[in-house]
């Protein structure tokens, strides 16, 4: 039950289901982040009045008040005081105040000189003890901000750093430099209740009310999606590459990828979402852009994870190091320098290090020294890349000659003299090495042949004496014997005579079957016609050792291309042998089919006898399954129809199951 549960975690529709959790909490937690980063000013501020869009805009107005009481005064002051270069921006600049302080329908302020007691302000019913009343007023000076008792922004950050005395784009003049045209005073204020139709300070009083509304969604969505992405996460990382119990962690394409090459295209992808975002200037009028930038990050995601989990399956596997670049070249340098260490060459240790610093050399003086200094650089390297080339045409010479010689080409010409200077020595025990194999292969050819030659000259020199004592024992079977027990003298010299040409014929027939001095005729003939034509030859036999043969033969024709008489043969062993040692009243199985539009002929039987023997003896020669030897037969059959099967380019194999004997040839 345990087992079937584990598998069913593992099935694709749960990992599946991790990826869209993924992607969803990835989407989350962008949305989070996004207004988290956008709206951290307000957030991080418990009071609207510490914010930076407060403090920008409220000095944005005074800046503008200061500007048009002081410095532009009117249209006709500013036609009067500029040129006619000037005149048409600074009008506009007028206009523009102008409009932003009709905006600021909660700004109130009222700018007093001190000395003449004159007033300007966009409120006829305002004066300077009014100020004191008011739980927003502050008042200006040269040098200073000062709240009343009774304002609320006593409390706030607001003011705490007049250094940069609040410039404008337009103006060289600060606030508090324009105050010092005169003795002035300002007094600023506006409606605690702020109206949201206020461009000024509505808007960004409301959205500081939204952020601080939405604040804990917002984090209660980051934590949930990092809880969620991280939980499918370390799902993906437990089952990733894992089939079911007891095999191996599967690899991807993916997995056999340097990660250098994996990171370095997710950092080329990363241009994507930046390049995006950096085209993004209003996110509430470029919606559009929002989602896709949303979409292509949760890519970006899903390629990290995958990379990730990449690792993971090579981790797993015990390979992680060979799929990292450096670590695969570091560790290729390590084994250079153990194998010249190992082949003690300290000519070639020497030259390379020097090759290194010589190179290091050139580095360090490229960036600052002279074009000489380049081109010294690069005929150096040229050079170096020259002998290197040679001595790898040298290399390559080695291997295919070793290649070829390995393969059996014993003959491959190998000029050692073409060879560099540090493989000739080498080149020179190769052609030696090769010297000694063509004569130990002449050695055992000449063995082969005496072999040969000796089993067909004993064989003859048999023949002719054996096939006179067969001729007199038919002359003895004619005459008249003195007793019973006589004729049973001759019965015993007949079969023994007969047994004894049979194995001269068989050894004969073994010799030229290894030997490969037979004929070969192919031609394509109906295997199942042959085998009919076997089995019915050894019909009587089979009956008299009451084995009951089963022949299946596949429905299309079986066919083959190759030598009639020596199949013929084959088989015939083979049927042969189950006739010998099969258990009497069993059955036997012959099958003949194909196996990708090639014949293959099986037969099984029941052996009557324990098979305490391995398969590759008892295709040796003059090996039976039995240990007494007691029954007929040379041991020769099998080892006759492996070598036979041989010369046809046929495969014939054995195998041993208790007492289940099978055969199969293709």
């Amino acid at each position: 039950m345990a087992t079937k549960l584990k598998s069913t975690i593992c099935r694709w529709q749960f990992k599946l289901l991790a990826h869209l959790i993924i992607i969803i909490a990835g989407t989350g937690f962008l949305w989070s982040v996004y207004h988290i980063g956008s709206e951290w000013e307000y957030l991080r501020q418990d009071n609207f009045y510490d914010t930076w869009d407060f403090e920008n805009n409220y000095t944005r107005l005074v800046h503008n008040v200061l500007e048009k009481e002081l410095v532009l005064i009117d249209e006709e002051n500013v036609r009067a005081e500029y040129d006619d270069s000037e005149e048409t921006n600074q009008l506009e600049r007028l206009r523009r105040i102008n409009h932003n302080l009709e905006l600021a329908k909660s700004f109130k302020y009222l700018l007093v000189n001190t000395q003449t007691k004159d007033v300007k302000s966009n409120d006829s019913k305002l004066i300077e003890a009014s100020f004191d009343e008011m739980e927003t007023a502050m008042q200006w000076s040269t040098d200073q901000i000062v709240f009343p008792d009774k304002s609320l922004l006593g409390n706030s950050r607001f003011g705490r750093d007049i250094s940069s005395g609040y410039y404008s784009y337009t103006t060289e003049e600060d606030i508090f430099s324009m105050l010092e045209r005169g003795p002035y005073k300002l007094f600023t204020a506006f409606d605690i209740n702020i109206n949201s139709q206020d461009s000024f300070f509505g808007e960004p009083y409301h959205q500081f009310q939204q952020a601080h509304k939405m604040a804990s969604t917002y984090y209660l969505l980051l934590v949930i999606s990092l809880f969620l992405g991280l939980g499918g996460l370390i799902y993906l990382s437990i089952y990733t590459g894992k089939g079911r119990e007891g095999e191996r962690i599967k690899l991807y394409w993916l997995d056999y990828i340097p990660y250098e090459f994996q990171i370095g295209f997710l950092l080329l992808f990363t241009l994507i979402p930046l390049n995006i975002s950096s085209s993004i200037y209003d996110p509430k009028e470029q919606y559009f852009l929002l989602i896709i930038l949303c979409g292509i990050l949760n890519i970006w995601v899903l390629l990290a994870i995958h990379i990730f989990l990449s690792m993971i399956r090579n981790l797993k596997n015990q390979r992680l190091g060979h799929n990292i670049l450096c670590v695969r070249i570091l560790m290729g340098m390590i084994n250079m320098f153990k194998n010249m260490i190992k082949s003690y060459k300290p000519w070639l240790i020497i030259v390379f290090f020097g090759i290194c610093l010589i190179n290091m050399i050139f580095a360090l003086l490229i960036p600052s020294g002279p074009f000489s200094v380049f081109a010294g650089f690069v005929l150096f390297n040229v050079l170096v890349l020259k002998v290197l080339v040679r001595y790898l045409r040298g290399l390559q010479y080695l291997m295919d000659a070793t290649r070829a010689r390995a393969r059996g080409g014993i003959e491959y010409p190998l000029n050692v003299q073409e060879l560099p200077e540090a493989f000739q020595d080498f080149g020179a025990d190769l052609n030696a090495m090769q010297s000694g194999l063509r004569a130990a292969l002449e050695e055992a050819m000449r063995g082969e042949r005496m072999k040969t030659e000796l089993i067909t000259n004993v064989t003859h020199d048999l023949k002719n004496p054996l096939t006179s004592i067969i001729n007199y024992v038919d002359l003895l079977k004619k005459e008249d014997m003195p007793s019973e027990e006589a004729k049973g003298y001759i019965a015993v010299l007949e079969d023994k005579a007969k047994r004894l040409k049979d194995l001269i014929s068989h050894v004969v027939e073994a010799s030229k079957a290894s030997s490969g001095n037979i004929e070969i005729n192919k031609e394509v003939i109906d295997i199942k016609q042959l085998m009919q034509q076997i089995l019915a030859e050894y019909e009587d036999e089979f009956e008299g050792a009451q084995l009951d043969v089963v022949m299946q033969v596949a429905d299309e024709p079986v066919t083959m291309n190759t030598d009639s008489k020596v199949m013929y043969r084959i088989i015939e062993n083979l049927v042969t042998n189950i006739h010998k040692y099969s258990m009497r009243g069993s059955r036997v199985y012959i099958t003949l089919g194909l196996n990708q539009e090639k014949a293959v002929i099986e037969m099984k039987n029941i052996s009557k006898d324990p098979l305490n023997i391995n398969t590759e003896a008892l295709m040796e020669r003059f090996v039976r399954g039995e240990a007494s030897r007691n029954t007929e037969g040379s041991g020769l059959g099998l080892s006759i129809a492996r070598s036979l099967a041989k010369a046809l380019d046929l495969n014939l194999t054995i195998e041993i199951d208790g007492d289940l004997f099978k055969t199969k040839l293709t």
